[in-house]
């Protein structure tokens, strides 16, 4: 009996176009920002600044709030 190689059945696109949530600190998402900033800017690059941007925004909106 030989061994075969086990070539998993995963469909990358399903992945790269899912939304996925992740935990980053205050502080993570501020280091991810701060390199983006310092990149030329592309389409995907700037979704992903308005993305982690607009969830410290949120974060502090909510604090001057007083929720």
């Amino acid at each position: 009996m030989t061994k075969q190689q086990f070539i998993p059945e995963i469909d990358d696109n399903k992945y790269i176009n899912s939304t996925h949530k992740v935990n980053l600190t205050g502080g993570e998402i501020s280091t991810i920002l701060y390199h983006l900033e310092e990149c030329n800017s592309t389409p995907e690059l700037e979704r992903i600044f308005v993305e982690l941007q607009s969830v410290t925004d949120n974060y502090y909106a909510q604090l001057e709030g007083g929720n």
